[in-house]
């Protein structure tokens, strides 16, 4: 039989090597009906038989096997035999083959073009080949998530979740360019054989820049895939990227039940229901989906827009306790220190407040419990506040304040907020000591004085008692942990990359530029004496790239740089190798050489994410034996998305630098980054950066002269998720661990002076009583004489306290009150009674006689006194204060010097706090001492300034001038800079462990 000589489809002259009696392109159309279920091919002699079989030719690619089809498409696994790359080739479909659709075709290449992250797919080009349009991408040969559903069923949570991430970052990345996908969903997400999730198939994606573009749809579709579309894009509305959010919320519902939310037997059913009904919980299907994670889903796929996230950081916050990244588990010193922190703030808000506030809870104090139901109440309604503010505040928000304050949350074993139930649970068994003394709360007597002893013991024992059980092996549970099946861990923490938003000048007029390739030059960036770089335009795909002009005896890219698609290395596009011209065509990443950036020092934060990315490109690299030869570092190119690649060649504008070998490269980009200046070769041999960095970081930065990069890039990936630096809510954390203990300090001894007050108004011949009695002590001892007669001298006193005080002695309500019980002594109220039975009705004048021999010890007030101010309740309660402040002021040494000895404290241990040097060496103990007393320096001066006050008679007033500016600089330490002043005097800094 003689072979065609033309296509039998379109008549075309068929070459010497397409001998299956169709040309590329018809093949293609086959390949491409054959998997829509049919083949829009005549029937015909030549083409009766089975479709011709893969692989054959299409313009310079080798095509290999039809992958699927998208909405506007076939999509192929292909070589490009100039190359020897693995590429995706998408090719439009002959029937929808039209101006519009191929605008609107090339446009879905252009737009994904525009968006270079590691979780997209990545397009290197798009052209025309026998007619056909066509866009180059890079292959995912790990398949998408639909097909890891059907294969093995529904994703874990945990695994789920990560692929959400990655795709919500992909996602972010094309809304930082002004790009709507609105057509996400698991068979447009692709698995690399890492593991790593990408974003494809951007043929519905817009511009939000350009809102012309959204006209451009095939007549007749539906814009998306309804099971996955939100409802304002199935109604035709604005969108905006809470419509992509409804899309993630569905693709994460399928993942973890294998099904959509919602289904319809047919088209208009299935949009029905889309649009009318609420979606159900995806706990129907699978229950032991957590509840908090169904809740963000049901959120995710709510029908208005406002009801959803606002945004992918919300969306991404609220993701992160279900990814697969284990909890770290709180140390105990953490956790008795988010106690302490709450504990005191208890101790304000239901006590020292409310008591300041109302003077009748002193006199319910003072008064019997059979007498004083209203202090009862009060007890009965602390007990409940104690019990509501662990209960609602961990049951619903997964953390107290003082938790919250060190950075610790608790979680169910799915590590959710345990709910307010065993939150409850979790706060009764905590609070036992304080529910038992609450029912068994009297004033003091003596059968409840043992009692009274036992539970404050126990209030002290008990929580040793429930860590009993705490080990790290089962990440330091205690008892409460166990019994309620929570555990209390660190807040997930998500540390994004800096980002320097860079806006490219818009590119003119080409027609008249010189071309290189289908690339027209923008510019020279770079010259060498054999090389050159230049800035090239891509006008199909509306972007930059870089070219590297180079000779024709060069060694070509090698292979495994041309497939090379990893984010530490620039992509290689095309090149050639010709007399006429040698070059290489590179994607262009918008950034800066890292040598310009060494002037100043650079922030920790972000050098780790550049070190994170230099030792995977090498780790990646030394495997597959594409590791540059030169490695300098004027070859590292910092992105404006906060990443670092590593180059072939000089980066643009960078000055030369000396190469070094790969063992120490990393640590000299560790030392010049960090120093802010260029580290030699015999620096980055011999030493480490020295600055004031994170403890942990210290000992990872040690290792970078190992060049372990498998065990490297672990150990960067673990300081990538830790917090860089001492956070501003551990700072304030800080402040208040120290300042708390002070000001309720500050504040009992105010409330001790108004108490005493309150006291001394409940009974005021109390104190003029004790007095009395003093002064006759003193006179029948000959201590204190008042007459020549010694006998004459006691008698007169007797006689003045029995005519003075006799009636409140005779009096049981006054005699037995709380104040004469507690203020006098047993002996003397025995010596007051028997006073008033010696002399039960002294006469005017002996009472006269009494006092003139008593003159000498009579005060201004007529009572007997030591001194004339004796018996002044005021003079009295303000020596608390000063005795208290004395205290207070003693106890702010104590802690200075604890912080000089132990360099830093329980406190700052407790809160995961170093104290460094500017080298990044722990400080010295005098150093410390000296840090200590300047923070400190501000106790004595609230101290003194509140007992002045309190002397004068302004207790309220002292709250108020010395409370709310401390309270302020409570406050204000949450925004304060990295170095306090106190940091600034002693020359430390604060960093974590």
């Amino acid at each position: 039989m003689i072979p065609p000589t033309h296509c039998l489809e379109c008549n075309a002259p068929l070459t010497p090597a397409e001998t299956q009696g169709l040309c590329a392109r018809c093949l293609l159309k086959l390949g491409f009906a054959s998997q829509l279920g049919g083949s829009s091919l005549p029937a015909s002699p030549g083409n009766s038989g089975p479709p011709p079989m893969m692989p054959f030719s299409f313009g310079d690619y080798r095509i290999v096997r039809l992958l699927g089809k998208g909405g506007m498409g076939a999509v192929y696994e292909a070589e490009d035999t100039a190359s020897g790359r693995r590429v995706a080739l998408k090719a439009l479909g002959h029937s929808l083959d039209s101006p519009d659709t191929r605008k609107r075709f090339l446009r879905e290449g252009r737009l994904a073009a525009s968006i270079n992250h590691p979780n997209t797919v990545y397009v290197y080009g798009t052209e025309e080949i026998e007619g056909a349009p066509v866009i180059t991408m890079e292959l995912i040969p790990g398949g998408t998530l639909q097909e890891r559903v059907k294969k093995s069923g529904p994703m874990p949570v945990s695994e789920a979740v990560d692929a959400i991430l990655q795709i919500i970052a992909g996602l972010e990345a094309a809304h930082a360019v002004g790009i709507l996908h609105r057509d996400i969903k698991p068979s447009n997400c692709f698995i690399d054989p890492s593991g790593v999730v990408k974003v494809g198939d951007f043929g519905l994606s817009i511009s939000t820049t350009s809102r012309g573009d959204s006209a451009l749809t095939i007549a007749g579709s539906v814009l998306g895939t309804p099971e996955f579309s939100s409802p304002e894009q199935l109604r035709g509305e604005a969108l905006d990227l809470r419509a992509d959010i409804y899309s993630v919320g569905m693709t994460l519902y399928y993942l973890l039940t294998a099904q959509t939310a919602f289904r319809g037997e047919n088209v208009v059913q299935l949009l029905a229901t889309v649009l009318d009904k609420a979606a159900p919980s995806p706990r129907t299907v699978r229950p032991e989906i957590p509840e908090a994670l169904a809740q963000i889903i049901l959120r995710c796929l709510e029908k208005q827009a406002g009801d959803r996230c606002k945004n992918y950081d919300e969306l991404r916050r609220a993701l992160l306790p279900f990814t697969s990244t284990a909890p770290t588990p709180a140390t105990l010193g953490r956790r008795f220190l988010a106690g302490v922190i709450d504990t005191l703030l208890l101790m304000f808000l239901t006590g020292f407040l409310p008591i300041m506030l109302s003077e009748d809870l002193f006199g319910m104090m003072i008064q019997d419990n059979e007498t004083a139901p209203g202090y009862r109440w009060f007890l009965a309604a602390s007990l409940l506040a104690l019990i509501a503010y662990y209960a609602v505040s961990e049951g619903r928000w997964g953390a107290t304040p003082g938790k919250a304050l060190v950075g610790l949350r608790v979680g169910g074993l799915d590590r959710t907020a345990p709910g307010i139930p065993r939150a409850l649970l979790r706060a009764l068994i905590y609070l036992v000591p304080a529910v038992i003394a609450t029912f068994l709360n009297a004033p003091v007597k003596a059968h409840l004085q043992a009692v009274s002893i036992a539970l404050g013991a126990l209030a002290y024992l008990y929580p040793l008692l429930l860590a009993l059980t705490a080990r790290r092996q089962n990440g330091f549970a205690t008892m409460i942990d166990l019994i309620t099946k929570t555990r209390v861990i660190e807040k997930a923490a998500y540390q994004p990359r800096e980002s320097v938003t860079q806006a490219a000048e818009p590119v003119g007029p080409t027609e008249a530029l010189p071309m290189i390739g289908a690339y027209h030059v923008l510019a020279t960036l770079a010259a060498t004496e054999r090389d050159e770089l230049v800035l090239g335009y891509d006008t199909k795909l509306l972007r930059r790239v870089w070219i590297r002009k180079t000779t024709a005896d060069a060694a070509p890219v090698p292979a495994a740089l041309r497939n090379a698609a990893r984010p530490g290395r620039l992509r290689w596009l095309q090149g050639q190798r010709a007399e006429s011209g040698s070059w290489d065509a590179f994607e262009a990443a918008p950034g800066t050489p890292l040598t310009a950036l060494l002037a100043t020092p650079q922030l920790w934060k972000n050098v780790r994410h550049w070190l994170l990315d230099l030792a995977t490109e090498l780790d990646a690299a030394t495997r597959d034996g594409s590791l540059p030869d030169t490695l300098s570092l004027d070859r590292v190119w910092i992105t404006a998305e906060g990443g670092a690649k590593l180059l072939d060649f000089p980066a643009p504008g960078s000055a030369p630098v000396a190469a070094v070998e790969p063992g120490i490269f990393l640590n000299q980009v560790a030392i010049s980054a960090l120093e802010g200046r260029l580290a030699t070769a015999e620096e980055a041999r011999t030493r480490e950066p020295r600055l004031p960095i994170a403890i942990r970081a210290r000992g990872v930065l040690q290792k970078l002269r190992i060049a372990d990069y498998p065990a490297l890039v672990e150990q960067l990936k673990a300081l990538v998720r830790q917090v860089p630096h001492v956070t501003h809510l551990r700072r304030l954390g800080l402040v208040a661990g120290c300042m708390l203990p002070a000001l309720l300090m500050l504040g009992f001894m105010l409330a001790g002076s108004r108490f005493l007050g309150t006291l001394q108004r409940q009974s005021p011949e109390v104190t003029p009583l004790m007095n009395a009695l003093i002064v006759h002590s003193l006179i029948a001892e000959r201590k204190l004489p008042t007459s020549e007669d010694p006998k004459v001298s006691v008698e007169s006193a007797e006689i003045f306290i029995a005519s003075r005080f006799g009636n409140f002695i005779r009096d049981p309500k006054g005699w037995n009150s709380f104040m004469a019980t507690v203020g006098l002594q047993p002996k003397m109220r025995a010596e007051a009674e028997r006073i008033v039975q010696t002399y039960p009705d002294p006469s005017p004048a002996e009472v006269k006689r009494a006092r003139a021999v008593l003159a000498p010890a009579l005060d201004a007030r007529g009572n007997l006194s030591l001194s004339p101010d004796m018996n002044s309740v005021n003079t009295f309660s303000t020596q608390v204060v000063w005795w208290a402040a004395g205290g207070v002021m003693v106890w702010a040494a104590l802690f200075s010097l604890v912080a000089g000895l132990f360099r830093g404290g329980l406190l700052m241990r407790a809160l995961g706090i170093a104290v460094v040097r500017r080298d990044g060496a722990d400080a010295s103990r005098w150093r410390m001492l000296w840090r200590a007393c300047v923070a400190w320096s501000w106790l004595p001066l609230a101290t003194f300034a509140t007992a002045l006050l309190n002397g004068a008679g302004h207790s309220n007033i002292a709250v108020i001038i010395v409370g709310l500016p401390l309270l302020g600089l409570l406050i204000w330490s949450a925004a304060i800079p990295r170095r306090s002043l106190p940091d600034r005097l002693a020359g430390t800094w604060l960093v974590p462990r």
